[in-house]
């Protein structure tokens, strides 16, 4: 019999990490200026920044999301 222990079970419900993106990242993929990740953000074309410890981050996925539209 082949059964999991609590630990494999965990690993196995839990969900994939997803990278974030810092405005260091979304100026280098964008070619922008800051202040233009900024425009884009409170304009409604990139999706709102995700607060962490004061600073500004993006899931990968969200922003694959806004470019493809």
């Amino acid at each position: 019999m082949n059964t999991l222990t609590d630990a494999q079970a965990a690993r196995a419900t839990r969900p994939a990490l997803e990278p974030l993106l810092t405005t260091k990242d979304l100026e280098a993929l964008l070619r922008v200026h800051r202040r233009t990740v900024t425009r884009l953000c409170r304009s409604g074309r990139l999706p709102a920044p995700i607060k962490i410890g004061g600073s500004n981050r993006w899931r990968l996925s969200d922003i694959n999301q806004a470019l493809g539209q």
